[in-house]
């Protein structure tokens, strides 16, 4: 579900002696919200054109001020707003002090001011030639066209209950906030680090001890009581999760022990390949869940807007250095169960669904180089091997699968290293090509310094012991 957008409607030049729209972003950012406004435009946009998406939007906060009143951009930005229906259910204002529209004499101050605009605006143009004044004719309907829609406006803006200035900074816009997540559920206040973090580990509990009691797992369960030596093998598992200086190593030690000797004790009584092959599948669950309690949970609530929003996070750089931590930390974000593969020299562990393969060198030009990437992703998903670039028909395949599978828990993505440079992953234009046809694909960047460590547990030492771990299966393995 794509979530509503938010605008805010202002006057620079109250902005510039005020700094309230500052002060907004950074309360939404805080909270988990995107504030559109025109700050973001990049250079050449059309300015137009975000005013349409503006007067079009869910949410549109209203910060008024003499400025904004005074302002044809504004004021012409409110009269859209509203000719776009359901102006009270979207607009939100925000009434700056010494803005005053509540009584007939305060409107009738501003209603003034477009008489006398219109009457100059009139007055130049009449010794101009008509043929060659059609902006300026244009600007003239504009302002007769605010000038009769701006009394029932501040009218109703008026009749809102809109608070004072102080009281929004004192506050940190919390009243604002409340109605906004009221009226779109989708914005409902994040947990706290700590409670969103014990019901993980409730639910990972859960899953643990039933994958346990599954009949494949009984020697699995009392192998695991053997080396950790408590009556629970799961709960010592969490318990070491717990604990700081290598706790979950140690706990993924303690299941690898316990894996290995249940297949040396399988094999001892000549069980067949396919109950090993259950057995191991259901060991493999349980570490997959288990190492999710490595990562940090504080790093992970500060950074879910990277995650929440897959049209806009496309590219998500991780402070890590492994690709086992990056099916980790997805793994954990979506709370399913990490998957991992070792590469063919067995000195590696990655994500199981990680789609990194040769690319073409960043030389070739955008759309070369997009169909060729294409081409790889395809290749690694169908078994209908394709060497010609992709029509719209099979990129839509494409995406639809792609999108189908994320929701299921899988993690695609490709890795992006910082001597990748010269790789087209690492261009804005392609960037936006993922963005723009396969955005259910992520782009994750490793090896960048971040302000804290995305694992709470050593990455190598993780990822040495995942490879030993899934190497038991591996052909010719010493039990």
């Amino acid at each position: 579900m794509s979530q509503p957008s938010i605008f805010v409607s202002y006057a620079w030049k109250a902005e510039e002696e005020l700094g309230l729209v500052d002060k907004l972003e950074k309360a939404f950012q805080e909270n988990g919200i995107h504030l559109n406004r025109d700050k973001h435009l990049e250079y050449k946009d059309s300015i137009t054109e975000f005013m349409g998406h503006l007067a079009r939007a869910d949410c549109i906060i209203v910060v008024l001020s003499k400025a904004y009143l005074e302002s044809e951009n504004c004021m012409w930005e409110l009269l859209t707003i509203h000719q776009n229906g359901e102006f009270r259910k979207r607009v939100f204002p925000l009434v700056l002090e010494g803005t005053r529209i509540n009584k007939a004499e305060d409107r009738g101050a501003f209603l003034g001011f477009w008489d006398q605009k219109i009457a100059n605006l009139k007055t130049q143009i009449l010794g101009l030639d008509p043929t060659y004044t059609t902006s300026i004719h244009e600007s003239l309907d504009m302002y007769a066209e605010i000038r009769r829609g701006i009394d029932k406006l501040m009218a109703l803006l008026g009749d809102m209950n809109s608070l004072t200035q102080d009281f929004h900074f004192e506050t940190n816009f919390a009243i604002l906030l409340t109605k906004i997540r009221e009226q779109f559920p989708i914005f409902a206040k994040p947990e706290s680090d700590q409670a969103a973090s014990e019901k993980f580990r409730q639910k990972v509990h859960s899953i643990l001890n039933e994958e346990i009691e599954r009949p494949v797992c009984r020697q699995l369960k009392d192998a695991l009581i053997s080396e950790s030596r408590q009556a629970d093998g799961i709960r010592a598992l969490e318990n070491s999760c717990q604990q700081e200086n290598n706790g979950l190593e140690q706990a993924v030690k303690w299941l690898y022990s316990a894996t290995k000797k249940t297949l040396r004790g399988m094999i001892d009584r000549n069980a067949g390949d396919q109950e090993q092959e259950r057995f191991f599948g259901a060991a493999q669950n349980i570490l997959g869940w288990l190492i999710l309690l490595s990562v940090n949970d504080h790093w992970l609530g500060k950074n879910q807007k990277l995650f929440q929003n897959s049209n806009k996070s496309i590219r998500i750089d991780l402070p890590a250095r492994t690709d086992a931590a990056i099916e980790i930390v997805l793994s954990r974000y979506k709370q399913v169960p990490a998957r991992f593969e070792v590469n063919q020299t067995g000195s590696a562990v990655y994500g199981r669904h990680t789609m990194d393969t040769t690319l073409p060198e960043s030389g070739w030009g955008r759309e070369t180089a997009w169909q060729d990437i294409k081409l790889t992703i395809w290749n690694r998903l169908f078994k209908e091997t394709r060497s010609r670039p992709l029509s719209e028909q099979e990129t839509q395949r494409l995406r639809t699968l792609l999108e189908f599978r994320s929701d299921e828990g899988n993690n695609y993505y490709f890795t992006i290293r910082p001597s990748d440079e010269q790789s087209p992953l690492s261009r804005q234009e392609i960037v936006e090509k993922f963005r723009e046809e396969l955005p259910a694909l992520k782009l994750i960047g490793i090896g960048f310094e971040g302000e804290q460590p995305v694992l709470l547990a050593s990455e190598i030492n993780l990822e040495v012991l995942i490879m030993e771990f899934l190497n038991i299966r591996r052909a010719g393995y010493d039990y």
